[in-house]
């Protein structure tokens, strides 16, 4: 039988394991905490465009990641996959490593890829980047010759179509522009360039005055039937093919005019 003194000993030293189990397990608990710390990327998700023929070392984003550590402010690095693209290991800027040619690659052209962070304590955490690239007019009209040969006989009539020139833009996109992009004097203007319409223009050459062209197609019809050979035996017409912003090339047209027998012996 106990006494009572020998009772209320035997309930302190419960009372004491008790509070050394509960003590012992807290401190399990943020022992366990310390060690499995999460890694926080703040600011996500992280999607931009970046113009392409960029130069290498433009930077085009930050990324930002924490150690939520509770016992430490931990530090520590960031990396990437990618052939494209490098990081600043240490405070998370993402720069081109390479010139991007959108026309290279087709488009629509969109790069995504992880960055990953790994903190002093060993704690490691990722959040991917995806980067859109975004067309240039850096590609002028091209024209398959520099020179075009055609026949035609004299006197054919007055809004006959005898040719049809054609030039390709393989910038296809269309872009709104800006007065910063432009040098626009009218500030805050903005607007909608197709950097791959290509407009049509007789610019000169003996014939200018006997053809017209069209300008969004590129048909030349004859403005005037009375082109005669005895008079007139060949033209020539120099075309220009420019694009939305304004980048041109040109050929020239040289027509033959074949003589048909309208004259009496």
């Amino acid at each position: 039988k106990l006494s009572k003194l020998s009772y209320k000993k035997l309930t302190a030293m419960s009372r004491l394991l008790f509070l050394l189990y509960h003590h012992f397990t807290l401190l399990i608990l943020i022992c366990a905490l310390h060690v499995n710390g999460q890694i926080i990327f703040t600011n996500e998700p992280y999607t931009t465009t970046l113009l392409e023929e960029s130069p290498i070392g433009v930077s085009i984003l930050t990324v930002s990641a924490e150690d939520f550590d509770v016992t430490s402010l931990a530090t520590g690095e960031y990396s990437i996959d990618s052939a494209e693209f490098v990081i600043n290991s240490f405070n998370g800027t993402v720069s081109t490593n390479s010139v991007i040619d959108l026309e290279a690659h087709g488009s629509p052209l969109v790069y995504t890829f992880d960055v990953t962070y790994i903190s002093d304590l060993g704690n490691i955490g990722t959040s991917p980047v995806t980067i859109s690239i975004t067309d240039i007019n850096d590609n002028t009209p091209f024209f398959t010759n520099a020179s075009f040969y055609i026949t035609i006989l004299e006197y054919t009539p007055a809004t006959t179509v005898v040719y049809n020139a054609t030039a390709t833009d393989v910038d296809t996109v269309s872009r709104e522009q800006s007065v910063d992009d432009s040098g626009d004097a009218l500030t805050g203007f903005n607007y909608t360039v197709d950097y791959g319409r290509v407009l049509y223009r007789i610019v000169g050459g003996n014939g200018s005055e006997y053809f017209d062209i069209d300008i969004d197609s590129g048909e030349i019809q004859i403005l005037d039937g009375g082109i005669d050979v005895d008079s007139i035996p060949s033209l020539s017409l120099n075309i220009s093919a420019e694009d939305g912003p304004g980048l041109t090339t040109y050929a020239l047209l040289i027509i033959t005019i074949v003589d048909v027998n309208d004259n009496i012996p």
